[in-house]
C-alpha cells in the first residue's frame, strides 16, 4: 500500500518546535517516528512496508504509533481510492499539533 505523505513544516529543514518535542501526549517512539516523517521531503510517497523495515518494527507497532500521532494532532490520514481501484492513504504530517494547545 502506498501512502502519499505531505509534510507541513514551515522550513525545508527538519525544524521541530520545542513545544512539539516536549508534548507529553507523545511517547519517545511516537516522537521518533514524527521526527523521521518530518525529515522527509514535502509530498513524498512512503510505503508502509519500507518504513517498517527502515525502523525495524512490525505492522502492529507502526499502526499504533501512527494512531498516537493522529490522536495528538500531528497526523491526519484519509482513506482514498487509488490507482487500479486499490485503496490507499493520503496522510498529512505537521510539525505542530493541530489539536488544542498542550497544557
Amino acid at each position: 500500500m502506498t501512502d502519499d505523505t505531505e509534510t507541513v513544516n514551515p522550513a525545508s529543514l527538519a525544524s521541530i518546535p520545542i513545544q512539539t518535542l516536549r508534548d507529553s501526549r507523545l511517547s519517545l517512539e511516537g516522537l521518533g517516528l514524527l521526527c523521521r516523517l518530518l525529515s522527509r521531503p514535502n509530498n513524498c510517497q512512503v510505503q508502509m512496508g519500507n518504513l517498517r523495515l527502515e525502523l525495524g518494527i512490525g505492522q502492529d507497532k507502526l499502526r499504533n504509533l501512527l494512531a498516537e500521532l493522529s490522536r495528538a494532532g500531528y497526523l491526519q490520514r484519509e482513506k482514498r481510492h487509488g490507482a487500479g481501484g486499490r485503496w490507499g492513504w493520503k496522510s498529512t504530517v505537521w510539525s505542530e499539533s493541530q489539536k488544542s494547545p498542550i497544557r
